[in-house]
């Protein structure tokens, strides 16, 4: 809502010049505006670029998809002199995660796995829009994606790049986000053992590669409960 001010400088003449009048149309509108400014608080406290914490918490309890993890994910601290765990790299621990490892997601990882969830909860079941609720995921990291069919009611998928974000492949490999056509078996994840893509023969692309070009794969498996 605009300045009261603005209102006000639209009374007529005879109207404007009596102070008595003009008090009380400011005591009209301030009350709006104050309403007015709480509501937009309200909506930049639960918008998913800006909300943090309990927000952020509240945003993705009503999207389907909690910042807890099942299981910690370990070697995730920032540690100096640790290859992986230093700058820009490792997490900072807080008082809501073990030593042991980290069970809560941090704000950045859980507002880009809740804004996948949102994709996912229109995804059609097909894989062309899988790929597009994925690519909301890996956006800017890097990270090419490739989905496998067996045609036994199982799919595989490959990540190539990811290797140096442990957090985010557990995250997916615990479940958090359950990207899968109901009734197919996720069997597991195949990942790049470096940031290059993926080894496979008679195959060229920006995930697969072949000699002396594509990278050895390790498998990540999915948690049981991921898979039903």
């Amino acid at each position: 809502m605009p300045d009261p001010q603005s209102y006000l400088n639209l009374l007529p003449a005879q109207h404007r010049q009596r102070p008595r009048y003009t008090a009380f149309m400011r005591a009209l509108l301030n009350p709006l505006r104050e309403l007015d400014e709480t509501l937009e608080t309200l909506r930049r406290s639960f918008d998913l670029d800006a909300a943090q914490g309990l927000s952020l918490d509240a945003v993705g309890e009503r999207v389907g998809i909690s910042r807890r993890l099942a299981l910690p994910v370990e070697n995730v601290w920032f540690s100096l002199d640790t290859e992986g765990l230093g700058l820009d790299e490792g997490w900072w621990q807080d008082r809501w995660n073990p030593e042991a490892g980290m069970t809560t997601l941090p704000d950045d990882m859980y507002r880009l796995l809740i804004r996948a969830k949102i994709a996912a909860n229109a995804w059609d079941g097909t894989v062309e829009d899988a790929y597009a609720v994925w690519k909301i995921v890996f956006e800017g990291t890097g990270i090419l994606l490739l989905i496998e069919e067996d045609q036994r009611m199982a799919m595989v998928i490959g990540l190539a790049g990811i290797h140096a974000n442990r957090l985010l492949l557990q995250s997916l490999a615990q479940g958090c986000l359950g990207l899968k056509p109901e009734g197919v078996r996720l069997s597991y994840y195949i990942v790049s053992s470096d940031e290059g893509p993926i080894f496979a023969l008679d195959a060229a692309s920006d995930t697969l590669a072949g000699l002396d070009e594509g990278r050895w794969a390790e498998n990540v498996f999915p948690m049981s409960f991921a898979n039903h």
